[in-house]
């Protein structure tokens, strides 16, 4: 089991958190705090990469986990990308992107870490030409 959060860049404007194995909501839960963390310790915007491409799967509870987070993510939480490919990895993105997107985020699936980079960098374009 493995999750780490660490920035994804340089410029601290891109976080990811990579998610490994057999994982808990309790190692999650520790992680997701650090990840606010970082993201309140800057004022501009932070996109968030959510890597499940090595995971097993999400623990049960699923919808209601996703639920508890969202009174969490600070006002600058950009786009979150979540990276997999797996039918178990787009059943959790159509369950996240529900309520999320509900709650105003904006949250992609795409099937490669390049794939988020490269979406997250077109988005910040199209919000500077906006």
């Amino acid at each position: 089991m493995s999750i780490r959060v660490y920035w994804d860049n340089f410029e601290h404007t891109t976080i990811q958190l990579e998610v490994k194995g057999n994982w808990t909501w309790r190692a999650f839960g520790k992680q997701l705090k650090i990840a606010i963390s970082m993201i309140q310790s800057v004022t501009h915007r932070v996109d968030v990469v959510l890597n499940v491409l090595g995971s097993n799967g999400a623990p049960t509870s699923l919808v209601e986990h996703i639920n508890s987070v969202i009174p969490y993510l600070p006002s600058n939480c950009g786009t979150i990308m979540m990276v997999g490919k797996t039918r178990k990895v787009c059943d959790i993105f159509a369950s996240m992107h529900n309520v999320y997107s509900r709650a105003g985020f904006d949250v992609l699936l795409v099937g490669s870490v390049e794939q988020a980079r490269k979406g997250i960098i077109l988005r910040r374009q199209y919000a500077k030409a906006s």
